[in-house]
């Protein structure tokens, strides 16, 4: 039954192939003699087959047979006899080896083993279908894999259209390209067509890119007017694009077809721009009927998932005599790729495609009119809707980049052509130019770039040169007879062409041109142009003086002007008609100003009427979108009201008021309209670079200066009626209580607080009511505190709070429009040379005069030639083609720029990738070292303990001729060794963190300050202190501990032990713990003669025989036999055989040295310091000073450090100052008085130390039963006066005392302390 449906499954076929059956792939894991038989029927049946090695059972049989049957046939044979007899000799050879390990390993009977073996063997014989993979091999999923690919060739090894549907099923780009297409001579062009049919449908870019780079398919044959129009059928219908084509179906015609996509693209590209569709332009597509074409032209499809592979996809390669439908078929699969939002396969036939700053336009203003479109997301959820628009956002942002760079690379290569290549008409693209798709999409985006701000220049100034001096045009606009021999103009065609196109070898040529020989050839032509009938040279002759003039007259430049001029003398005759003339009766001068507002309209209607679109309300919201629109409509409003007031008014209307009133209204209309005329020439300032950018700050601070006011009334309101209702109540006059509800809060914003009024103090008022009531007197306001606490408020909000925050609305306001302020004045500037561009050539009020002339030549000639024909120009075929070239060398040249950049990156991240992987294989290597190096120091370690004991007895024999000490006595005879055995040893737990400690021992029965040196008692050797210091908030016994010592063989300034020639027991640091175990540890007893000899302040010598062990020491409690502190720092120590062990591990010296007790020996470090005086440095580079003092003994700088008594046990710092006293300070006042003044400054200095550490201090001279631990206090003079009247003095055991200010010259440890204080004191 498996069987039967394995090969039901197989025969149903591929989704988008139902003809070619389903690969089937079988993986042998373990499995037992069942899983034999079905491999075996599985290989009959010619099924491909994974074996897993080391999974066990029939897998590991079968792998074995394989290699061991492999073995045979690779060996050499030379006819065709010897191979039949060597595989039979070798199958008979595996059949018995694999009937001998199925005998071992199988619990079955000899007859099913004999029938298993014979299946094994069957089976490895179609090793072709056999691929045996380790399932331990770091590549065994790289081998599945393999193996998964090799399915396609095993199944189908001769035939490569199931191939290529299987390899195109799975998305196997790499199969495709190296395996089947170098060999796709047997596959026909009809089954590649349908592949790249199915790739396109289901958005394979990466084999839609390979098809194309192998030649395999030829667009111009592929793509016909039937495939392209099923490719769009094939679309889902639930996709946004599907349900935008399918609103332009028609009721006569219900399919989708290339008219319904024209339709969609001409309303997304909008009516601003002048898009001819393609497919509505050419009777070929637009009278195509579906059904009368060939069915041959359709292929098969039977979803919109995929499109079965069949022999009868017929394309226009099939047919010698089919005309191409498409002229660039490149250009219809990018509009697909566009309108399906796919950027991958978008940007191949971008790439593919000529025109491509055309192109790039198009499809950003495509893609951003479909994320504005509410019909293709209208039946989308909002995560749909918000993945599609984010899609859409990426995919239009990609070609804006594109076009942009490319645009200024064309740019940057040659200027003239980038403005032919901007302006001119667009066959491809629907006869329209780039720069109506640019400013149709994003006008600020578009205006910033290089070359269309080129266009603009010349644009700006006309016919003439761009270099034109502003002077001579203001004297020819004056003097217009000067213009033919002052400006110089140029024709259109030169206008647009670069002048590297001129006869003239000193001009620079492009890249392009030197790279591609252009310059003779253009030079060439365009004198051949010119020559005459006899082969002479004609040069184009300057245009007549009345066609220069027109020409100059037409510029925007000089109509700006023109118009400034004007409007200035406008203003003039407005001023003076509203100051000097405004009688009853209307003078000449008012009827020319009423002409000439007049006239204003009239253009204004212009304007409306000539705007971007052909929709009269659109036309009429663009306008009044422009805010000089706004105002203009406002002064022409006001000012027309302002007439009619003064027609029906009459001044000298003695008896009628409201006629006088009237009359006075439409001054005052009149009035209000001149201002806001002033305030409109302020659009003339737009042209400069400074000036510009300022109005837009205004216009944005306007509407700031908005919110503010919708504020500040609320305020206004409630504080005025609040207090009018406390000043004055049941006031009986409408207009006083308006007029003080107003006014008495909003003078208070300009300071004009009428506090007399408030808190009604003489304040001029009175309390007749007949003199209120006749206006002649102002009523008093009440008395009350209630307005005062008002008052005081609402200045507090509005003086203090809305007015700042106006101030920093603005301040926000003009840094944002700073930073953008290039953009911002190329925006006016492109705005301002628009609407000069599209003016008529004479200034108000004779502009009617062009109005007329307009009117009747359009009449005449049913010309309706609007301004955006300025950015179009229809160029030769010629000219067309050189421009086109020169783009597409650019395009060309900046793609491949751009791969440059991508492989600079992928080489550079591989790179990285195999210093990774070469670091990593470094690591295992040096790992690999390590262990060897382990492996070496523990054979050195042995052979070190054999060389120790050699030299332990040299040194006896030595030492038998100097002085006797403990290290001469035969220690297996009078010194008794301290046994400690492994199981005690890994048995003693060490801390991995122990609490820091300094160390040192010394002993004084003397509290206070005493003259105690700081060396040890029964110690010749000076007490040394290595430890890293800190001043630090934390708590003392939080610090790290510090020990640096190093017991190990290999350094060999720990090997002997300070003061004497015991050499030391090595000890490496991976034994240091004593939970580590170290069997051959047998380090030497060492206690110094002096200190066996102690008095009482040493412990007695219960590491001998002669101690008796009298008395039982107490470890890690307060000895008060002994008046000994025997606690640590680090906390409790252990103890074996009744010594102390050093909380840090072994020492390579067992006994107690050179201190006088067992276990922890307590001592403190004083550091004196101060600022260095004199110093200019800022804060955080002052150098601090300290006191630093010489030992006699052995001539090294370090800290004055003292014991700590039984009696200053924990307050070390007594210890501290006596070390300071004791052993750096010598005090010599001149008078007893100054005497006693030192003596209190010196206490309430030294009074304020503060412990910076305590504990444990990795010593060279502790030991494995005594160590020393420490307090280190620091007394800073942070004013250093009370330290500059100290003179020092060496004493005890010092043989010199000093301020330091560097810690080099110390020990190495009092560095480290050092070290410390400096860096909490930010010194």
């Amino acid at each position: 039954m498996r069987r039967k449906l394995e090969n039901e499954i197989a025969m149903e076929g591929l989704k988008s192939a139902k003809n070619v059956p389903v690969p089937i792939l079988y993986f042998v894991i373990g499995g037992d003699s069942i899983s034999l038989k079905l491999t075996h029927q599985a290989v009959t049946d010619g099924r491909p087959l994974v074996v897993f090695e080391g999974t066990g059972g029939a897998a590991d049989l079968i792998s074995y047979a394989y290699y061991r049957h492999s073995e045979g046939r690779s060996r050499n044979i030379s006819s065709y006899g010897e191979l039949q007899k060597a595989t039979a000799n070798k199958g008979h050879v595996v059949s018995n080896e694999v009937r001998t390990r199925m005998a071992a390993d199988w619990n079955a009977s000899d007859e099913k083993i004999k029938k298993y073996t014979k299946l094994v063997v069957d089976i490895v014989k179609l090793r072709h279908l056999i691929s045996v993979i380790d399932i331990h091999s770091s590549h065994c999923g790289q081998e599945v894999e393999k193996a998964a690919v090799e399915v396609i060739f095993t199944v189908f090894p001769n035939d490569g259209v199931k191939q290529l549907a299987v390899a195109m099923l799975w998305n196997r780009v790499d199969v495709l390209r190296q395996r089947i297409l170098p060999s796709a001579n047997n596959i026909q062009h009809h089954h590649l067509h349908e592949a790249f049919f199915i790739a396109l449908v289901g958005h394979k870019s990466e084999f839609t890119k390979l098809f194309l780079e192998t030649s395999s398919v030829k667009l111009n044959k592929f793509l016909t007017v039937p495939i392209l129009q099923k490719l769009y059928s094939n679309l889902p219908d639930s996709t946004p694009v599907k349900r935008l084509l399918n609103r332009y179906k028609t009721k006569e015609d219900p399919r989708l077809t290339l008219q319904s996509v024209a339709h969609a693209v001409s309303n997304l590209m909008g009516d601003r721009i002048s898009y001819r569709p393609l497919y509505l332009r050419d009777s070929r597509y637009k009278d195509f009927n579906t059904q009368q074409t060939n069915e041959n032209h359709q292929p098969n499809h039977t979803s919109s998932e995929g499109v079965s592979f069949q022999t009868n996809f017929m394309s226009s390669d099939d047919n010698a005599d089919t005309i191409d439908d498409f002229e660039w078929p490149e250009r219809e699969l990018f509009l697909f790729a566009i309108l399906t939002n796919n950027p991958d396969l978008s940007k191949i036939f971008w790439e593919l495609g000529r025109c491509g700053t055309a192109a790039a336009l198009s499809a950003w203003r495509l893609l951003h009119a479909m994320s504005e479109n509410d019909a293709m997301v209208a039946y989308l959820s909002e995560d749909e809707m918000s993945t599609f628009v984010d899609s859409l956002e990426e995919h239009k942002l990609m070609y804006e980049n594109l076009a942009m760079d490319l645009l200024n690379r064309c740019h940057a290569d040659d200027k003239g052509r980038t403005q032919m290549l901007l302006r001119r008409l667009v066959p491809m693209w629907g006869e329209t130019s780039c720069i109506d798709v640019g400013l149709a999409t994003d006008t600020l985006t578009f205006i910033t770039t290089k070359g269309f701000q080129s266009v603009l220049d010349s644009t700006w100034m006309g016919d003439m040169q761009i270099s034109t001096s502003v002077y001579k045009v203001w004297l020819c606009m004056v003097l217009p007879f000067l213009v033919p021999s002052l400006i110089t103009f140029r024709s259109e065609l030169d206008s647009l062409e670069n002048e590297k196109q001129e006869p003239k070898t000193e001009k620079r040529m492009s890249t392009w041109q030197l790279k591609h020989g252009y310059q003779d050839d253009e030079v060439e032509i365009r004198i051949s142009r010119k020559r005459s009938s006899k082969g002479n040279i004609e040069f184009q002759e300057k245009k007549p003086w009345y066609t220069r003039i027109h020409s100059f007259i037409s510029a925007p430049v000089t109509k700006f002007w023109y118009n400034a001029v004007f409007y200035f003398l406008f203003l003039v005759l407005f001023s003076y008609i509203v100051t000097m003339n405004f009688y009853n009766v209307i003078s000449i001068w008012e009827y020319i100003l009423i002409f000439w507002v007049v006239t204003l309209v009239v253009e204004e209607v212009r304007q409306i009427m000539e705007a971007d679109s052909k929709s009269a309300i659109v036309r009429l919201k663009l306008w009044i979108d422009d805010g000089w629109n706004q105002v203009d409509s406002l002064c022409i409003s006001i000012f027309f009201s302002g007439l009619l007031c003064r027609l029906l008014g009459d001044m000298n209307a003695e008896n009628n008021s409201s006629m006088q009133l009237t009359f006075i209204a439409g001054h005052a209309l009149y009035c209000t309209s001149l201002c806001g005329y002033f305030i409109r020439c302020l659009h003339i300032g737009s042209v400069n670079r400074l000036v510009g950018p300022k109005l837009i700050m205004i216009g944005k601070m306007m509407k700031d200066l908005g919110f503010f006011l919708y504020i500040l009334a609320i305020a206004l309101l409630a504080y005025g009626v609040s207090s009018q209702a406390m000043l004055y109540p049941n006031e009986t006059s409408v207009r006083s209580v308006f007029k003080n509800v107003f006014f008495l809060g909003y003078w208070n914003v300009y300071g004009e607080i009428n506090l007399e009024e408030v808190t009604a103090d003489n304040f001029d008022c009175t309390t007749d009511q007949t003199l209120i009531d006749s206006g002649e007197g102002k009523r008093c306001p009440d008395s009350h505190v209630v307005p005062t606490i008002f008052l005081v408020v609402y200045i507090l909000f509005t003086n203090v709070l809305l007015l700042n925050l106006l101030i920093a609305m603005f301040s926000f306001t003009i840094q944002k429009i700073q930073t953008n302020t290039d953009v911002y004045w190329k925006q006016q500037r492109f705005d301002l040379i628009m609407e000069y561009q599209s003016r008529p050539l004479l200034p108000p009020p004779f502009i009617i005069i062009s109005h007329i002339i307009a009117i009747v030549y359009r009449c005449c000639r049913k010309s309706n030639n609007k301004f955006t024909n300025t950015f179009q120009i229809k160029l030769g075929d010629e000219t067309a083609n050189t421009v086109e070239d020169w783009e597409t060398w650019n395009m060309n040249q900046y793609l491949e720029e751009k791969r440059e950049e991508v492989y600079k990156e992928t080489f550079l991240e591989q790179r990285f990738e195999e210093l990774s992987n070469l670091i990593q294989e470094r690591e295992d290597n040096t790992s690999q070292i390590n262990r060897r190096l382990e492996f070496i120091e523990d054979q050195a370690e042995r052979t070190n303990i054999v060389l120790q004991h050699i030299v332990e007895k040299l040194n006896e024999r030595t030492q038998k001729t100097t002085i006797p000490t403990a290290s001469n006595v035969n220690r297996k005879e009078t010194i008794p060794k301290i046994e400690v055995t492994p199981e005690k040893k890994q048995n003693t737990p060490r801390k991995k963190s122990i609490d820091g400690t300094l160390l040192g021992i010394v002993s004084s029965s003397t509290p206070g300050i005493s003259s105690e040196s700081s060396i040890l008692p029964g110690s010749t050797t000076p007490y040394q202190s290595p430890i890293e210091v800190t001043e630090s908030t934390e708590p003392v016994d939080s610090m790290d501990p510090i020990d640096t010592q190093d017991y190990s063989e290999s350094n060999n300034s720990t090997i002997y032990y300070p003061g004497s020639n015991v050499i030391r027991f090595p000890v490496p640091k991976r034994s240091r713990k004593w939970s580590t175990e170290f069997s051959n540890y047998s380090p030497p007893f060492y206690t110094a003669p002096d200190v066996m000899r102690g008095a009482d302040s040493s412990d007695p010598n219960i590491d001998t025989p002669s101690c008796g062990r009298i008395y039982q020491l107490h470890f890690n409690d307060i000895d008060t036999h002994y008046r000994v502190n025997r606690e640590s720092h680090t906390g409790k120590y252990k103890i074996d055989s009744g010594l102390p062990l050093n909380p840090k591990g072994r020492t390579g010296i067992a006994g107690r040295g050179v201190f006088n007790r067992f276990g922890p020996n307590h001592v403190a470090h004083c550091v004196a310091s101060r600022w260095h005086k004199g110093t200019d440095k800022p804060t955080t580079e002052r150098e601090l000073e300290f006191i630093a003092v010489k030992s006699a003994s052995d001539n090294v700088w370090r800290l004055p450090e003292a014991p700590i008594t039984y009696t200053e046990d924990g307050v070390g710092i007594q210890a501290s100052r006596r070390a300071l006293a004791t052993q750096a300070l010598g005090m010599s006042p001149v008078t007893e008085d100054d005497r006693l003044i030192l003596q209190r400054d010196m206490a309430s200095l030294l009074s304020s130390g503060s412990e910076i550490y305590k504990g444990y201090l990795g010593d060279e001279r502790n030991t494995d039963n005594s160590w020393v631990e420490t307090r280190v206090y620091n007394f800073h003079d942070s004013g250093g006066i009370l330290f500059n009247t100290i003179s020092l003095k060496p004493g005890v055991g010092i043989s010199s005392v000093r301020w330091m200010k560097t810690h080099k010259l110390l020990s190495p440890h009092h560095q480290m302390i050092m070290k410390r204080v400096n860096k909490s004191r930010k010194s």
